[in-house]
């Protein structure tokens, strides 16, 4: 049996189903603690969605890995739709987090919207464009995934984390003064995660669009792509144990409630909490 194909790919993505489960029952607790609070929900339910949708496209390969009629084409049409979705708010995510490290700049957060709608756009394509088919006398599913969109959504994720790492970047060189003076500030805190993960990211795409475009068996490429939504669904997740790192810092971005006694430097002032609990 070729360990490079089905075999390793089953395994990566049973980590993923594992990662995003626990993710999961993490988060959802942490949600409704926040609802009852009548606190900021954002990134919290950007991760328990994110591993949400990634956890039913994991385990949508494995019941497609059966060939049958329906899981051909009901569960790749349901598969190309939960990966959309689980990068669509990925892509977000990072975003989101880039727009606090900018100190909620206007025009970046145009600049964001602009990339993600782009991202949404490449998606709605793909899954109307992309189709399977399966053979009855063969007994194989072909799935059949559009070129032009392909590279369209591939392209857009590329443009999301260049974005997000050059956003990132020019902050800390604009603040290279307070890595100094300052490095125990929550800015600073915020600012090396964010830059650390973004910088992850694109490092990750760019070795996988390298290993696509030479000439990998196609097992490997789809072992390889197991390995990426991996490498993606840890980096969102990490957002459960930072938190406990800044909540020990004594600067927090606080959310504009009227409180003046919430002691808050005047560039964090209306801005909200950007950690989940």
């Amino acid at each position: 049996m070729d360990l490079t194909g089905i075999p390793l790919t089953a395994l990566i993505y049973g980590l993923c189903i594992e990662t995003s489960f626990k993710a999961i029952l993490s988060s959802a607790p942490s949600l409704v603690q926040k609802l009852q609070r009548n606190e900021p929900i954002f990134l919290i339910l950007s991760i328990l969605l994110c591993n949400l949708f990634a956890l039913i496209n994991f385990c949508l390969f494995l019941i497609n890995s059966v060939p049958e009629k329906a899981n051909c084409e009901i569960g790749n049409l349901l598969s190309t739709l939960s990966y959309h979705l689980f990068m669509l708010i990925f892509d977000g995510f990072i975003l989101f987090k880039t727009y606090a490290i900018t100190r909620w700049n206007k025009m970046f957060v145009w600049m964001a919207f602009v990339v993600w709608l782009n991202r949404f756009g490449w998606s709605v394509a793909d899954s109307c464009l992309s189709f399977a088919s399966f053979n009855v006398d063969t007994r194989e599913c072909r799935f059949t995934e559009n070129s032009t969109s392909s590279v369209g959504y591939h392209t857009a994720d590329l443009i999301c984390d260049i974005l997000a790492t050059i956003a990132s970047i020019y902050m800390m060189w604009l603040n290279r003064g307070n890595l100094v003076k300052d490095s125990s500030s929550l800015f600073v805190e915020l600012g090396r995660q964010n830059l650390l993960r973004s910088c992850c990211v694109l490092l990750v795409y760019l070795i996988v669009t390298f290993m696509s475009s030479s000439s990998f068996s196609f097992n490997v490429l789809r072992a390889t792509w197991a390995a990426q939504d991996y490498v993606y669904l840890n980096l969102i997740n990490v957002e459960l144990y930072y938190k406990e790192s800044r909540s020990s810092k004594s600067t927090v971005l606080q959310a504009g409630t009227g409180n003046d006694d919430v002691k808050t430097p005047p560039t964090y002032r209306n801005s909200i909490v950007i950690q989940p609990k």
